[in-house]
């Protein structure tokens, strides 16, 4: 009877041990895709706004040069 406790107690403190360790791998993976999902969307985002701040400047700066007539023709 002991005997079969301590097994059965054993058994439960290694299931238990098993259970905890892949909660930890779950919570440090769910923690980890937040991280690289924020990253990369704000890399997303930076990279959009430079693009807009790029195109926005090519159409500033060819608004004026059309005011000032110095425009070119490339032909």
């Amino acid at each position: 009877m002991m005997i079969d406790d301590f097994s059965n107690l054993k058994e439960d403190i290694s299931e238990y041990i098993e259970v905890r360790l892949e909660q930890i791998r779950l919570n440090m993976a769910e923690i980890t895709s937040h991280i690289v999902s924020r990253a990369l969307s704000t890399i997303i985002i930076v990279c959009m706004i430079i693009l807009i701040f790029l195109f926005m400047s090519f159409a500033a700066a060819y608004f004026i040069g059309d005011l000032l007539n110095s425009t070119k023709s490339m032909s």
